[in-house]
């Protein structure tokens, strides 16, 4: 099945992004996120610039390969430079399953 529709990026993530800094600790990010129930968060720098992405999968990442959360930064577990829309534009969405 197909589905193919137009709608803006705002419509499908309706709450704001949880933002970290890169030099946060992983384990201050994973608290961050779990206190605001999300399963990832953007990495911004202080001008607010787009550097990537940590997702709860990146955190178990570091702890199944034995790193400490408490050391390991975020911007050495992120994922750089995600591709992204800006909310206000409109986005065509194919999804096919």
């Amino acid at each position: 099945m197909s589905l193919s529709s137009s709608r803006t990026v705002a419509a499908l993530r309706p709450r704001p992004a949880l933002a970290v800094e890169p030099s946060s600790s992983v384990a201050g990010a994973a608290a961050r996120m779990r206190e605001k129930n999300a399963d990832a968060a953007i990495v911004v720098d202080a001008a607010g610039e787009l550097l990537g992405i940590i997702t709860d999968t990146d955190i178990a990442r570091v702890l199944a390969e034995g790193g400490d959360p408490s050391v390991e930064t975020v911007e050495v577990t992120m994922t750089a430079s995600p591709r992204s829309a800006p909310p206000p534009n409109p986005t065509d969405i194919d999804i096919t399953t």
